[in-house]
């Protein structure tokens, strides 16, 4: 499989013949002869990628915060190799009630500057947002003495 095909499924069900498949908010699942996935929206959930700003790569193992009024949880990117679909990828369900609420996410790693980055949950089973942090060093060059 080129790619990474997102499927969402509001209430149905879908099959899938071969690849690689996000079950829910992150879980993997290879698929290599037909199999039926079913999705629950009761749950909200909320995925993408982590990226280097400076390179434009997915990065793994970035700690990422959620917030509203208060904390939420939290998870981190998971590692794949080069070109993996799975490198740099999150998932996380926030949970109900959540509707109209400004959802905050933290990302840190080190080596790299903190980030905070918000959107507004809106109706729907998923959704996708994709984060860009900035390296603490972007160039070859030694700093200056």
């Amino acid at each position: 499989m080129k790619g990474l095909n997102k499927l969402t499924a509001a209430a149905a069900t879908v099959i899938l013949t071969s690849g690689l498949a996000f079950v829910g908010c992150g879980n993997e699942k290879s698929v290599t002869g037909p199999v039926t996935l079913s999705e629950d929206p009761a749950e909200f959930c909320v995925s993408g990628y982590v990226y280097d700003s400076g390179s434009g790569l997915p990065i793994a193992y970035v700690n990422l915060k959620f917030y509203d009024a208060g904390y939420i949880g939290e998870t981190y990117t998971s590692s794949g190799p080069p070109g993996s679909p799975t490198l740099g990828y999150y998932g996380f369900e926030l949970g109900p009630g959540r509707l109209g609420h400004q959802i905050w996410v933290y990302a840190s790693k080190p080596g790299y500057f903190s980030n905070w980055t918000w959107f507004i949950y809106w109706p729907g089973p998923s959704y996708v947002h994709d984060i860009y942090i900035v390296p603490l060093c972007i160039h070859d060059d030694p700093p200056p003495k």
